[in-house]
C-alpha cells in the first residue's frame, strides 16, 4: 500500500492530471503521505530507541511518538501558512525569505514544548549531576530538539516545494499545449470560414467584373486577398497579435465584402489610438465582424451599417462590433467561432476576459469582447499554480 501511494505521488508530480489515480487516493493523498511518512519515522526511531534502551520502553515510545506528532503538526501548519499567504506565487528568493523564518519559528515553538514533556530519561540523568546548572540544561535541551525538528522541517519543505514546482511546470506545459491547440483550431476555422471556396468564388466574381470596369480597384482587391492569405499563414506563430495588425486584415476583408455587398454594407470605425497597440488573440475581431456580416447584414435586403469600435478604459481593452438586426435572427449560427474565441480568451486571461453577444438599442446586435490591455504579455504570469489537494 505504501509503495503504491509513493508510485502514485511520483506519477502525479510527473504527469499531473493526465494520470489515472483512484479518486479516494487523489482526494486524501496529502494525509496519506503525512501520516505514512511521519508514522514510519516515529516507528523507526522507536525501534532504534528500544534496541539501545529497553529498560525505559514507555518513555522511549512516548518520546518518539510525540516527536513524530510534532513533525506532522508543524509541517501541516507550514503547508496551511504557505497556501494561505500564497508564498508559492512569489519569486524564489522572496518566497524563501518567508518560508525559512516560518520553519525556524514553528520548530522553536514545538522544541520548547517537547523539552517540557518528552526527554524524561535525559532529565533523570541530569538530576543526578547537581554541578550542571538547570537553566543551561534546559537551553541545551531546547536547542538539540530545535535542530532536530528544523532538519525534519527543512527536508519536508524541500520535498513539498519540489513537488509543487514539478506540478506547476506540468500545468504550465499543459496550458501551453492547450493554447497552441486552440490557436491551431482557430486558424483552421478561420481558413474554412474566410478563405473557403465559396468566399473565393464570390471574391473572384467581383474581381472579374472590376477588371473591365475599374482596373485600379481590381488590383487593390487582389492585394487585400493576398494580405488575408498571408495573415492566415503567419497568425499561428503568435498567441497574441497587435490590434493594429488585426485591423489591417479586417480592413482588407471588409473591402472585399464591400465589393460583394456594394451599397448594402456601410462601415464605420471608431478606434482609439491607444487601443491599436493592445494585444489580442489572432482572428478575435475578425470572428466578430464575420459573424455580424453573415448573420446580420447579409440577411437584410437593405443591408445596414457595421460599426467597429475599440477603446481602452481602466486597463481593459474593449472590442465592440454592432450590426442591425435582432439576436433571434442569428439562431441559425452554430456559434463555433465565438465559442472558440471564448475558450482562447479563458486560456490566456482566465476570468479577466469576457465575450458577450446581446441585443442593443435601436434594433441592433452588439458583440463585445473585454480583455486586459497588454502591450507585452507573459502567459506564465497569469497561470494559477495552486492545486486543490496538495
Amino acid at each position: 500500500m505504501v509503495l503504491r501511494v509513493l508510485l502514485c505521488l511520483w506519477r502525479l508530480g510527473q504527469h499531473g492530471e493526465s494520470v489515472t489515480v483512484h479518486p479516494w487516493i487523489r482526494k486524501h493523498l496529502y494525509w496519506i503521505c503525512q501520516l505514512g511518512g511521519w508514522g514510519c519515522l516515529g516507528l523507526t526511531l522507536t525501534l532504534f530507541g528500544l534496541i539501545e534502551d529497553n529498560n525505559n520502553e514507555a518513555e522511549v515510545i512516548l518520546q518518539n511518538v510525540v516527536f513524530a506528532g510534532s513533525c506532522l503538526a508543524g509541517t501541516h501548519w507550514l503547508r496551511v501558512t504557505i497556501r494561505r499567504r500564497q508564498w508559492l506565487s512569489l519569486r524564489p528568493k522572496p518566497a524563501l525569505l518567508r518560508i525559512i523564518p516560518a520553519m525556524m519559528f514553528i520548530s522553536l515553538i514545538f522544541a520548547v514544548g517537547l523539552a517540557m514533556i518528552v526527554p524524561i530519561a535525559l532529565r533523570s540523568s541530569i538530576e543526578d549531576d547537581p554541578t550542571v546548572p538547570l537553566p543551561l540544561i534546559v537551553f541545551l535541551l531546547i536547542m538539540i530538539i530545535w535542530l532536530n525538528l528544523l532538519i525534519m522541517y527543512v527536508g519536508w519543505t524541500a520535498i513539498f516545494l519540489g513537488y509543487k514546482v514539478t506540478q506547476r511546470n506540468h500545468q504550465l506545459e499543459t496550458e501551453r499545449l492547450r493554447l497552441q491547440a486552440a490557436a491551431k483550431e482557430a486558424e483552421l476555422r478561420a481558413l474554412r470560414s474566410q478563405i473557403n471556396p465559396h468566399f473565393l468564388f464570390n471574391s473572384l466574381n467581383s474581381l472579374s467584373s472590376l477588371i473591365c470596369e475599374d482596373t485600379a480597384r481590381a488590383n487593390q482587391a487582389v492585394l487585400h486577398l493576398a494580405q488575408m492569405l498571408r495573415y492566415n499563414l503567419r497568425a499561428t506563430r503568435s498567441e497574441l497579435v497587435p490590434l493594429s495588425q488585426e485591423l489591417q486584415v479586417v480592413e482588407g476583408y471588409l473591402a472585399l465584402e464591400k465589393i460583394r455587398f456594394e451599397d448594402r454594407l456601410e462601415i464605420r470605425y471608431e478606434i482609439e489610438p491607444g487601443a491599436r497597440s493592445g494585444l489580442i488573440p489572432p482572428f478575435l475581431l475578425q470572428h466578430l465582424i464575420e459573424n455580424a456580416i453573415k448573420y446580420g447584414i447579409a440577411r437584410r435586403k437593405l443591408g445596414g451599417e457595421l460599426h467597429v469600435a475599440a477603446r481602452v478604459e481602466r486597463g481593459i481593452l474593449t472590442l465592440c462590433v454592432s450590426n442591425p438586426g435582432e439576436l433571434a435572427e442569428t439562431g441559425a449560427s452554430t456559434g463555433t467561432g465565438l465559442q472558440n474565441a471564448r475558450e482562447r480568451l479563458a486560456l490566456l486571461f482566465g476570468e479577466a476576459a469576457q465575450l458577450s453577444v446581446e441585443n442593443g438599442p435601436d434594433s441592433t446586435v452588439i458583440a463585445e469582447a473585454c480583455l486586459p490591455f497588454h502591450t507585452e504579455f507573459s502567459l506564465q504570469s497569469s497561470t494559477a499554480d495552486e492545486s486543490p489537494h496538495c
